[in-house]
């Protein structure tokens, strides 16, 4: 049989990039693969320009998501933002106007992903658990990490080992 790694995503806002329309950016109703990814290669520590990293991790895993089920209902949430120096493309604006733009949430979400290698896979189902149970401390970039905080995964295995 295959071996798993199971991962907890839970929280009070959270939302998996849907395809962005500038003053709308809609989430997905369950995690993402560029989303379960970019939270893996954060945790890794893989810069997000790194191309050929991000490539390697996509490319070693497969991965199932169920959406769990909670006493309250996961709610759709959407936030307002105003943005400077929108592009000009946006509706015709000038660059230098303002724009309101919204982004969507999802409330209350539990969710449970199954990880599994592929072959040949360049990064290991044992190197992704302790990357999740002991996230890499990055640097503040755009998307990123801020030094000192870390991503709160709770993950288990196959053998029902735990970390937080």
């Amino acid at each position: 049989m295959r071996d798993h790694l199971i991962l907890k995503l839970e929280g009070v806002l959270q939302s998996w990039g849907e395809h962005t329309f500038e003053g709308l950016r809609p989430s997905e109703q369950f995690p993402t693969r560029s989303g379960i990814i970019g939270l893996l290669a954060a945790c890794i520590g893989i810069d997000r320009r790194d191309k050929d990293l991000q490539q390697a991790l996509g490319d070693s895993i497969q991965y199932a998501a169920r959406k769990d089920q909670k006493t309250w209902p996961m709610v759709r949430m959407t936030d307002y933002h105003t943005v400077k120096n929108a592009r000009k493309e946006y509706s015709g604006l000038k660059a230098h106007d303002t724009i309101v733009t919204q982004r969507e949430y999802l409330q209350d979400a539990t969710f449970t992903i199954a990880l599994w290698s592929t072959d040949n896979a360049a990064f290991s189902l044992d190197q992704i658990q302790e990357a999740t149970c002991k996230p890499s401390e990055l640097e503040w970039r755009e998307g990123g990490c801020r030094q000192g905080q870390s991503i709160g995964a709770l993950c288990d295995d196959q053998n029902g080992r735990f970390c937080r």
